[in-house]
């Protein structure tokens, strides 16, 4: 079986993918993407790999490999404006991702909420933040696959930091965790609609095997700041 380097054209990138599916009528105007997210242990990926395959659209899972960079600006009004930085390693000729995003936007909603805004660009876009006075926070890896039920997307990655930062290669990277990220999402014209009930119906049926929820990163930020 021929192994994938980080050379080969291999089909996913969850920016861009993220509005492919929503066709050319929505190439102007903000985003809002809702989401669920959660885990499976690494001992149980396999078996949750199956379950996908009986839920999900008669395709191939997208493969993809994307190194992303997280930067943050303190505004003046005491606020923090966050960018993020994305490239696919799995597919060399795609651009460069530069991706807004808006807080979570938790509420009453039955899932997570966010604004975002996406655009491609070069390469020396790292430099170009750095200049406006923007900080790299944090520098990771995520490999995994794409699932699609209909219009809901399903990511399924695993999380690996670097040895050394800006060095990808595959003896440099250390995983964040013994287990796999697992998230659930639709992305839709802001203001449109809310897709939370649909989420939540998809979610209810990846039950037991893994538990989608609302997660607070504001919580889980505090919380590593009180322990760092």
């Amino acid at each position: 079986m021929k192994q994938q380097g980080f050379e080969e054209d291999i089909g996913y990138n969850p920016i861009v993918s993220s509005l492919k599916s929503e066709g050319s009528s929505r190439d102007a105007g903000s985003f809002s993407e809702y989401s669920l997210q959660g885990s499976v242990k690494d001992e149980f990926v396999d078996d949750f790999k199956n379950r996908l395959r009986g839920l999900c659209d008669n395709v191939e899972a997208e493969p993809f490999i994307d190194h992303e960079i997280t930067y943050s600006l303190q505004s003046a009004t005491g606020g923090t404006v966050s960018m993020r930085v994305s490239r696919s390693l799995a597919q060399s000729k795609m651009p460069w991702q530069l991706k807004y995003v808006g807080a979570l936007e938790a509420g009453n909603k039955t899932c997570l909420m966010r604004n975002h805004v996406t655009v491609g660009c070069s390469e020396n876009v790292t430099s170009f933040l750095t200049e406006l006075g923007f900080r790299a926070d944090t520098e990771f890896l995520s490999k995994g696959y794409l699932y699609r039920k209909g219009r809901v997307k399903i990511v399924l990655s695993k999380l690996c930091k670097m040895k050394e930062p800006g060095r990808p290669e595959e003896q440099n990277l250390i995983p964040l965790t013994k287990s796999h990220f697992v998230e659930v999402s639709v992305t839709v014209l802001t203001g449109t609609e809310d897709p939370g009930i649909e989420l939540k119906h998809f979610a209810e049926m990846l039950k037991p095997q893994v538990k989608l929820m609302k997660t607070d990163h504001r919580q889980i930020q505090t919380q590593a700041r009180a322990n760092y």
